[in-house]
């Protein structure tokens, strides 16, 4: 016999999956791929089975994952060796999607009085399906965040909205030299009869007004294809992916690093695209491909141009889950941090998985290089940042702990400066 508590449960469950069901046929035929597609009732049935605590408004169990053997037991680190200053963080922190400020030692030195499960709920289907996917910290305390193909909000340290848009914004956030902000945004639905005979999604880039949240540019990345004479990259991935391009970072080569790279000039952009393992530079006048490497990456995250002339980047190295059986590392030795020059070279491995520390994140994940040469990576499916030297000893770390046996999906860690720890000082008492 059922205990009443598993029957009310059990009851949610099945009213939840009827309504996801339903929604999931309305919407998947008026409006093509969300960021969970619910195209048909097979897909609610599957979401139902793998996360009904979550559709249920019970457990975000679609930000956890389970707590990798390695990780299980205390580790030290001799965070003396560290960059110095603070490091802001945004994942699932309990039952909370939200941002703090985390001190060398690991104390939480300030938290956003913001859960982000409860912003921008227009079309959502469960309270749980919101996702941060970005954010930049800004000195006065001001926090920009992306609610993942939702929008981007500017709240203030004390967790008023400074504002708030509905651009659709996703995945990383940068700045540039004159502070406008930028972002991938979409998928958009798009049509172009010298590409497709139907109708396809493609990310669009974006450039937003600090001041405002308002956008003032919007590049069509479909036409930068087109007008650069490579349309194939596109066709090629209509076959498999609704999403073509799936583009995950958004980099504006700024003027202080623009003399390393000799093919490039001051505002060009760089693209992340997922679905093929690409990096792209844009000419920023011509919007035209200026470079592209295709296939030395699988699944990268987060491309970064740096001072010496490289783009590094989170090479995550395949989709599969990490299991006992590939020794949590996926079918291809792990995660990796690689660094390539454009116009030659292949790409090097700067740090990779080996005898002293596991790194390994399927999906997701973000690096920082730092000015003392050690580089703070967020292992985001693991539940962990860490700062990793040049020779592979790892100085500092942050495990987010969910419960005894799960970790919380830990979705960007970034240094700055010490100055930062006082952000939040003046803010009442939550």
């Amino acid at each position: 016999m059922q205990k009443p508590d598993d029957f009310s449960r059990t009851l949610a469950a099945i009213c939840g999956a009827l309504l996801i069901g339903a929604a999931g046929i309305f919407i998947g035929a008026l409006f093509g791929p969300v960021r969970t597609p619910l195209r048909n009732a097979g897909e609610a049935a599957m979401l139902m089975a793998s996360n009904w605590r979550a559709v249920s408004g019970l457990k975000p169990t679609e930000h956890i994952e389970r707590l990798r053997p390695d990780l299980s037991a205390p580790r030290s680190a001799d965070i003396t060796k560290a960059q110095p200053g603070v490091t802001l963080a945004t994942g699932l922190f309990g039952d909370r999607l939200g941002a703090r400020v985390i001190g060398a030692d690991g104390v939480v030195l300030h938290e956003w009085p913001v859960d982000f499960f409860d912003v921008m709920p227009e079309g959502k289907l469960y309270r749980y399906e919101a996702l941060v996917h970005g954010a930049h910290l800004y000195e006065n305390g001001d926090l920009l965040i992306n609610i993942d193909k939702k929008g981007m909000m500017r709240v203030s340290a004390c967790g008023d909205v400074v504002w708030q848009n509905t651009s659709q914004t996703h995945h990383s956030i940068d700045i540039d030299d004159d502070g406008f902000i930028w972002a991938p945004r979409g998928p958009v639905r798009k049509t172009a009869p010298n590409l497709f005979s139907h109708p396809f999604y493609i990310d669009e880039i974006v450039r937003i007004d600090p001041a405002t949240g308002a956008e003032t540019q919007v590049i069509d990345l479909a036409q930068v294809f087109i007008d650069s004479g490579a349309p194939a990259r596109l066709t090629s991935l209509s076959k498999f992916f609704p999403d073509i391009l799936h583009v995950n970072d958004v980099e504006i080569l700024g003027a202080d690093d623009a003399s390393a790279f000799p093919m490039f000039a001051p505002g060009d952009i760089m693209i992340s695209s997922w679905q093929n393992g690409s990096i792209t530079v844009i000419d920023r006048r011509t919007l035209t491909i200026k470079w592209s490497v295709l296939g030395a990456t699988q699944f990268q995250h987060d491309p970064d141009f740096n001072s010496d002339g490289t783009v590094t980047a989170l090479d995550n190295r395949g989709y599969a889950p990490p299991s006992a059986e590939n020794g949590w590392i996926g079918e291809r030795g792990g995660s990796r941090i690689v660094a390539m020059r454009p116009g030659g070279g292949a790409p090097e491995t700067l740090y990779q998985t080996d005898d002293r520390n596991k790194f390994y994140t399927p999906r997701r994940g973000k690096h920082q290089r730092l000015d003392n040469g050690d580089v703070l990576i967020t292992e985001t499916d693991a539940g962990r940042a860490f700062e990793v030297t040049p020779s592979g000893e790892v100085v500092w770390e942050y495990l987010n702990r969910y419960g005894a046996d799960e970790v919380g999906w830990l979705m960007t860690a970034d240094r700055y400066p010490p100055a930062y720890a006082h952000i939040g000082e003046n803010c009442p008492a939550n």
